[in-house]
């Protein structure tokens, strides 16, 4: 997904999740997912899977049905696209930063001037009192 016009939308991971992945009926998200990468929509032609050229689709006569289109979604998590999609949304932005020893989420979460409950979400923490030297975090950030 190299060069190109991306649409400035930025979700959390979480908000991803909830409302693509999990989310009924089931839709597609073209944006920024921060500190993940870019989310978009790919489509590919494919041959059905019957061995006589068509596939059992409903609202397809098999004589008409010699390729079908699948729509999924992809996600590029370069190293590039993870660093744009660390430009943040609405007034603030994201940063990431590494975990020195001796960093405590509390310490972090006041430095930064937010707080632990934003800092758990933000990196989906499943225990915060177990963040280790060297671990990659994002952080909301007012300039």
């Amino acid at each position: 997904m190299a060069g190109g016009k991306f649409k400035a939308t930025y979700i959390t991971e979480q908000e991803f999740m909830d409302n693509y992945i999990y989310g009924f009926p089931h839709r597609f998200y073209e944006g920024f997912i921060i500190g993940v990468g870019y989310a978009y929509v790919a489509c590919r032609m494919e041959h059905p899977p019957h061995q006589h050229g068509f596939s059992c689709c409903p609202d397809i006569h098999p004589e008409d049905n010699i390729y079908r289109t699948l729509h999924y979604q992809q996600i590029d998590n370069s190293p590039e696209m993870k660093e744009l999609s660390l430009r943040g949304r609405e007034s603030g932005e994201f940063t990431e930063i590494r975990v020195m020893v001796g960093d405590t989420l509390g310490g972090l979460a006041r430095e930064f001037g937010v707080t632990v409950e934003d800092m758990v979400r933000w990196n989906k923490l499943d225990d915060p009192d177990k963040i280790i030297d060297g671990q990659s975090m994002i952080v909301k950030t007012d300039d």
